[in-house]
Order: structure tokens, then C-alpha cells, then sequence
């Protein structure tokens, strides 16, 4: 449902912006830009050691929440252009699913509650391909693609009655749920989007944009004598607003 929404924003963004059209020519060079969205991490299924040291399934959701980056690019023709890209994520937890058991996360409660979120920092270099039709339109399509790298922290607290649960306070519920971990892995990201050209030297554009990493340690898990180490791919998909401006424009 969640990336429903996205691409229906998208495309209605995109009729927006299509009923205003001016002939364009896209000055090659340098540019640099701003890029701010929504962004969802994928929900991710996991295995865990419940109080007995058994296996258990669980999964982790997320809500929708904001990223923020920047990027420096090169148009070396009309069709095509490189950038060097970094953004920053924040997405928080929804719920944690362990077992039959679902904690959600609350602002307060009166009973078990979750605070958790997975932040990343994304530096990729992506290269995206301009479809300029016969250059009429200010209005242009593009597509990309990227390869990077991600840093990831994913971190977890319960609360029982607004108190934090510790290991004084409850040694086995906190030696079930997983322990906050930071990791680092390649990814691999794909666009599409829309850009409408103010002039031949500055444009705002609408995207989506989906990341995947390679499989990495999100969390580790200690109960009893026995360790649990929880691995996923970290995939996220982001509706982004763009915009873009050449060195020559202030040259």
C-alpha cells in the first residue's frame, strides 16, 4: 500500500508539471543540486532465540518518514550525465513481531512498548540516461542507475510502563530481543523520474528511487550460552523532489 501511494504521487505530480512545455537545450558541465523525500524501508523477516534458546520467526516494519541529501554531477552530452550522490535516511519502526507477539510503537503506554528505527548514509554514483524527445518540451523523462555504499545503524528499546527494560530489570525479555547494531554493505540502486526544465541551466525533477544492499548483520542476539546473528538485505524505496543548478549559470 505503501508504495502504491508513492507511485500514484508520482504520476500525478508528473501530470502537474506536463501542461507547461518551452523548447530546451541542457547546458553540458557541471551541476549540483539538493534531493529531499519520503522514504520506506522494506519490512524484514528474520529467525531469533526466544527465553529457551530456540528459534523463532520475527519480522520488523517500518513506517514512512524523510531523507535528505545532496549530490554533484557531470553532463558531458544532452542525454547523459553522472552524479556523486549522498542522502541520508531515517526510518522508524512500526512494530516488532516476535513469535505470536507483536509490540507496536507507541508514543506512550501502559504496557510493552517498542522505540526503534534504522538510519543509513547512502553515497552512490549513479548514471542516468535524459529521454529528450526532439527537445520541444521542458518536460523530460530519465532513467538511472547506481552503485554505492551504505552505512547502517538499526537500533531497538523496549519499555515496559514507560521504564526502559534492562538487563537489571528484565534479563530474559532483554536477552530475546535483538541487540542494536551499525553495519556497512555495497548497494545497488534504480531510477525513474521527471524533470522539468526552468532553462537550459536549472531543473526540479520527481523521482522513485528503490536501494538494495547485499546481505548484511543487522542484529545479534545473545541468550543463554547461545548467539543468534539476524542478516537481511536492506531495500529502500524513496519519492524524491530534486533540484539542480550548472556552475555556468553563475559563472
Amino acid at each position: 500500500m505503501n508504495m502504491k501511494w508513492i507511485t500514484q504521487a508520482l504520476i500525478t505530480s508528473c501530470l502537474a508539471v506536463a501542461t507547461t512545455a518551452h523548447a530546451v537545450n541542457p547546458a553540458s558541465g557541471g551541476y549540483a543540486g539538493l534531493i529531499v523525500g519520503a522514504n520506506y524501508a522494506a519490512n524484514f523477516p528474520f529467525t531469533y532465540l526466544n527465553t529457551s534458546g530456540e528459534l523463532e520467526n520475527g519480522q520488523i516494519g517500518h513506517n514512512i518518514m524523510a531523507s535528505i541529501g545532496g549530490q554533484v554531477g557531470l553532463r558531458w552530452c544532452d542525454n547523459y550525465r553522472a552524479e556523486a550522490e549522498f542522502i541520508f535516511n531515517n526510518s522508524p519502526y512500526s512494530y516488532l513481531r516476535l513469535g505470536d507477539v507483536s509490540i507496536h510503537s507507541p508514543h506512550t503506554s501502559t504496557g510493552l512498548r517498542m522505540n526503534g528505527k534504522t538510519d543509513s548514509g547512502i553515497a552512490t554514483i549513479n548514471i542516468f540516461y535524459d529521454i529528450f524527445a526532439d527537445f520541444s518540451s521542458s518536460v523530460v523523462p530519465y532513467l538511472g542507475i547506481g552503485a554505492g555504499y551504505a552505512y547502517i545503524k538499526s537500533d531497538i528499546k523496549l519499555y515496559l510502563n514507560e521504564v526502559r527494560v534492562t538487563a537489571d530489570n528484565n534479563p530474559n525479555i532483554v536477552g530475546t530481543i535483538p541487540t542494536s547494531k551499525t553495519a556497512s554493505a555495497p548497494v545497488g540502486q534504480a531510477i525513474l523520474g521527471l524533470s522539468y526544465y526552468m532553462d537550459d541551466y536549472s531543473y526540479f525533477a520527481l523521482d522513485l528511487r528503490y536501494i538494495m544492499s547485499a546481505d548484511q548483520t543487522l542484529f545479534t542476539q545473545q541468550v543463554q550460552q547461545t548467539s543468534n546473528t539476524i542478516t537481511a538485505r536492506y531495500q529502500l524505496y524513496s519519492f524524491n523532489l530534486i533540484f539542480n543548478g550548472a556552475f555556468d549559470a553563475v559563472a
